[in-house]
């Protein structure tokens, strides 16, 4: 009998704008599926976040889903994945080591940023939260050490 979705720990669930669903799951190695619209599952590789939780999803413009993995920010399109930012020791101003993603937010405009925080996780023991602007700038909204 094949396993049922509590058993695989899905975590979260976004849906981009061709109308295919994305989800995390944490029981499977914290990894990433798509489900299509025409009903098509596939596995599309790891989704680890900060803390080794599975990474959070949130929908943003342009109809990607956005993911925090362990250091970086990712979106995710048509079954397509790809570097938002990437966050080295520095990267993030006012950070002390290197600012790893619990949780992410993002707008529905293409013309506000997309919010990311850290919780204090083993590569840094800052929290923070920071804004990502479509230009790729990073504004440092709040640190706490």
């Amino acid at each position: 009998m094949p396993p049922k979705a509590s058993d695989i720990g899905f975590a979260n669930v976004a849906t981009d704008a061709a109308g295919d669903t994305y989800l995390t799951a944490g029981a499977v190695g914290n990894s990433l599926f798509e489900v299509t619209s025409r009903g098509r599952a596939r596995y599309l590789g790891p989704a680890r976040s900060a803390g080794g939780m599975p990474s959070s999803l949130t929908e943003g413009s342009g109809g990607r889903v956005f993911l925090g993995v362990q250091n970086a920010i990712l979106w995710v399109s048509h079954g397509r994945v790809g570097v938002l930012r990437s966050f080295s020791n520095g990267a993030v101003k006012g950070f002390v080591g290197t600012f790893a993603p619990s949780y992410v937010a993002a707008s529905l405009s293409r013309r506000l940023p997309l919010y990311a925080d850290a919780t204090g996780n083993g590569f840094s023991n800052d929290k923070g939260i920071i804004a990502i602007y479509p230009d790729h700038r990073i504004v440092t909204l709040w640190v706490h050490r």
